[in-house]
């Protein structure tokens, strides 16, 4: 599936596997490319973390804008069960 198909509907018929490569996917091209702006790859990956966390697939977050943009807008149960990887490579679990 190509970025520009993705909706909350749509993600609901991809598998796990391709939800996570999506996932990736928009860490690459965060601030990379001129196709998305940086708000819409923000509103992309918010519907994909909220998908993965409906499916109870993992996922980690990472310090970097992209993470710190989208979680804030979470539903508040995705933003109580996510992984943070700290700068000292510690994983700590985020509680919102």
């Amino acid at each position: 599936m190509k970025l520009k198909e993705i909706s909350p509907k749509s993600l609901k018929k991809v598998l796990d596997t391709e939800l996570s490569t999506l996932h990736l996917r928009c860490h690459q091209l965060y601030g990379k490319t001129k196709e998305f702006s940086e708000d819409d790859i923000v509103k992309i990956h918010v519907w994909i973390l909220n998908e993965m966390r409906y499916r109870g697939v993992g996922y980690l977050i990472r310090d970097n804008e992209l993470d710190r943009r989208s979680k804030p807008l979470l539903r508040k149960e995705e933003r109580t069960l996510m992984i943070e990887m700290k700068p000292n490579n510690r994983v700590a679990w985020s509680r919102g």
